[in-house]
């Protein structure tokens, strides 16, 4: 599994499951991606998550309202997917079953190094 997209009803979706293009697009509170540098990161907290398959291996990134502006004016097909706010308590069972998922190895997308 390269990515998994976890959604405010507990659903999951992930490139096991399908194309990128075919996620759900709502809802979104967490995507875990692969990175052999780190084991994975979480991105979280983001009012949009945009795919990148330019990239050699395709990316999500996480956007504010400045960076989805630059980013629809980019060339190609867009992919975004919408983030939802959730309270303290429900990020921190997202992040429990995260780690339990995935591990501890983790890096978040405000990490600097």
């Amino acid at each position: 599994m390269q990515w998994c997209i976890y959604y405010e009803d507990g659903s999951t979706y992930s490139d096991d499951d399908g194309i990128a293009w075919d996620a759900p697009k709502s809802g979104v509170q967490a995507i875990v991606v692969t990175d052999p540098a780190v084991h994975h990161v979480v991105l979280t907290r983001a009012d949009f998550y945009c795919y990148d398959p330019d990239w050699s291996v395709p990316v999500w990134r996480t956007m504010d309202d400045w960076g989805f502006q630059e980013y629809m004016r980019e060339p190609g097909p867009r992919l975004v997917v919408f983030g939802k706010w959730l309270g303290n308590h429900e990020y921190q069972a997202l992040m429990t079953r995260i780690t339990a998922e995935w591990g501890d190895r983790q890096r978040y997308r405000y990490d600097k190094t």
